[in-house]
């Protein structure tokens, strides 16, 4: 039922949706694609790396993000990062990659490009002084997209 939400206004188009929608369908799709923790969704870094074509992207963690079972002063490097796979790969052209993580976020950082300045964590607020996002905003996002699926 939500992923059959994402795939409709006023999640798409995509390209056309504000802002706010736009990072509410990343995060989320970046969550049920990698079932990481909120925490960890927060910790991610803008620094984003990708293959040809957008095939796959490597996310980093941001280097003073501190996972949730990780003690000060101590390193996890297997957490340094880790890679989404595009879905048109596996199941074709899928609405034109409208599920698509990797899609989302190619979409997500070229409309957030002018706000890397000033943050580096991946989701950032949308007003100038860009700073990260609470881990509580991702949670309320998370949220936010599936009460909207349910009242559809």
């Amino acid at each position: 039922m939500v992923l059959r939400s994402l795939m409709r206004p006023p999640y798409e188009p995509i390209k056309e949706a504000p802002l706010y929608i736009l990072q509410r369908k990343t995060a989320f799709l970046l969550a049920f694609a990698t079932a990481r923790r909120v925490s960890e969704i927060h910790g991610l870094s803008s620094e984003v790396s990708h293959a040809e074509h957008w095939a796959s992207v490597d996310i980093r963690l941001d280097p003073q993000f501190l996972a949730k079972t990780q003690l000060p002063g101590t390193e996890d490097t297997s957490r340094d990062y880790f890679s989404v796979l595009a879905l048109t790969d596996f199941v074709g052209d899928l609405e034109d990659g409208t599920l698509c993580p990797v899609q989302a976020l190619k979409v997500y950082l070229k409309k957030t490009r002018g706000m890397r300045d000033a943050c580096k964590r991946l989701f950032t607020t949308t007003k100038p002084l860009f700073r990260p996002v609470s881990k509580n905003t991702i949670s309320f996002w998370l949220r936010k997209v599936i009460q909207d699926a349910y009242k559809e």
